[in-house]
């Protein structure tokens, strides 16, 4: 199948120009008569939709589907059709990826000629001779098929769709997912080790995106109003663009102090709280460094808050949440060893940044992450601070300054040039770094990467 859609612009400035996309799509089944008038079947099918950077449209979302189906044909015209079905749709420009079940009831029948036999109009009707062969052909059948045609009747056909739609509604219903959404990558990534196939996790957030700064796409209201469980950090890092999606969206489940509504910093002692808040003083939080996921020990804790939300909105599930986070719990263990032995060698080294990301992870490791390339929080580098800072690195020898995905490494670069520094990508978020798609892979890259740098 392909098909060329022609899409206009907008009545607004919401969808301002026409787009033309290119779909394609393939299914492929297999069926089995396995009785007179039922057919049972599997299906596949694909269909790619070409992606579009001015639209949400759930329904423009390529997808893989699997189903299952029974169709059962009264007579030659009609039929009545009974699927299943499981969708994997991939992520885009605007949606995550998700997994969707539904289940339909189709109804079909003809009008006019059937493809397989004459069609009579006007009131035409066979001839006697044919009728005469029909009605011999009629009895021609033995006693023993119109014994069970009068045992069986038509309720059995009715108690059998009855059941196959409990059937498939069960099914549908055992696989029903709570739908997890985590405004940053790293609240997403311990909700899918808590979770595991429990969950459907959705992030707001890219991996590679300021997290002061992220563009509020029209999906996360949709994604926000079907969730049954939203993660925040709650030291205000997403104060600029969350709270207007959470009034769109509407959500009693996911309000503050319901079950469903997971801030991270609950419990956590936040690092540098300011004294008093003033826009002098830049992007300053008034709660404190809401950074603090780089610390493992502080991972945990917020892994057992998910643990704990999930199994109060899901307690039929509430032992598996608790297996995994001590799972968790043990992987983190282990690692903090191995992570503290690898930068045991440069406790108390001094490292710059680009911004104040790392006070979390420095106190945990025993580094001093406290220069930085910005003058104040969310200021951009100005050409008397950065020759500050860099007759600061010359004087202390330092050797590394740390740069995120969303800073401007030019400038970076032009301060290790100066200073015979190297330039070390590092990232808050899993994914945000090559191999990092879990967090405990991301922390095990951060480690080695600033191991060898301080070398």
């Amino acid at each position: 199948m392909y098909r060329r859609f022609e899409a206009g612009r907008g009545v607004d400035q919401t969808f301002p120009v026409a787009e033309t996309f290119h779909d394609w799509g393939m299914y492929s089944q297999v069926l089995w008569g396995f009785k007179k008038g039922w057919v049972a079947g599997v299906r596949g099918d694909y269909v790619h939709m070409q992606d579009s950077h001015f639209t949400d449209d759930l329904d423009r979302q390529s997808r893989s589907r699997v189903s299952a189906n029974l169709t059962w044909y009264p007579t030659e015209f009609s039929k009545l059709r009974l699927q299943y079905n499981h969708d994997f749709l991939e992520s885009n420009f605007f949606l995550s990826d998700r997994q969707v079940d539904s289940v339909f009831l189709q109804f079909e029948f003809i009008l006019g000629a059937h493809g397989a036999h004459k069609f009579y109009r006007f009131g035409r009707r066979p001839s006697r001779l044919s009728r005469r062969t029909r009605f011999q052909r009629v009895h021609a059948h033995s006693g023993q098929a119109r014994s069970l045609r009068a045992r069986t009747g038509k309720m059995p056909i009715f108690r059998l769709l009855a059941s196959l739609l409990f059937v498939f509604g069960a099914l549908a219903s055992a696989q029903a997912k709570l739908n997890v959404v985590a405004t940053l990558p790293d609240f997403g990534s311990l909700a899918r080790e808590i979770g595991g196939d429990k969950v459907d996790v959705t992030v707001m957030a890219k991996p590679t995106e300021d997290p002061h700064f992220v563009d509020a796409r029209p999906s996360f209201v949709v994604s926000m109003r079907s969730a049954d469980v939203l993660i925040d950090g709650g030291a205000e890092l997403e104060l600029g663009w969350l709270p207007p999606l959470l009034q769109n969206a509407r959500n009693p489940k996911i309000e503050i102090g319901k079950p469903g509504r997971v801030q991270a910093s609950q419990g956590i002692r936040l690092m540098n709280v300011p004294t008093n808040v003033t826009r002098a003083a830049g992007d300053v939080h008034a709660l404190g460094n809401p950074h603090f996921m780089s610390d493992p020990i502080i991972a945990k804790a917020v892994a057992q808050h998910i643990a704990q939300a999930l199994s109060a909105v899901d307690p039929a599930n509430a032992a598996f949440y608790e297996a995994n986070y001590k799972r968790f719990e043990a992987t983190i263990n282990a690692k903090l060893q191995e992570w503290g032995a690898a930068l045991l060698p440069f406790k108390g080294q001094n490292v710059v940044a680009y911004h104040d990301s790392w006070p979390y992870f420095a106190h945990r490791f025993g580094l001093n992450i406290d220069i930085f390339l910005e003058p104040k929080p969310g200021i951009p580098p100005s050409p008397s601070h950065l020759v500050e800072v860099i007759a600061q690195m010359k004087a202390q020898k330092i050797k590394t300054i740390i740069v995120e995905p969303f800073h401007d490494r030019k400038i970076a670069e032009k301060v290790a040039s100066a200073t015979g520094a190297k330039v070390v990508d590092f990232s808050q978020f899993p994914g945000g770094l090559p191999g990092t798609d879990n967090y405990v892979k991301l922390i095990d890259t951060l480690v080695s990467r600033l191991a060898a740098a301080l070398k």
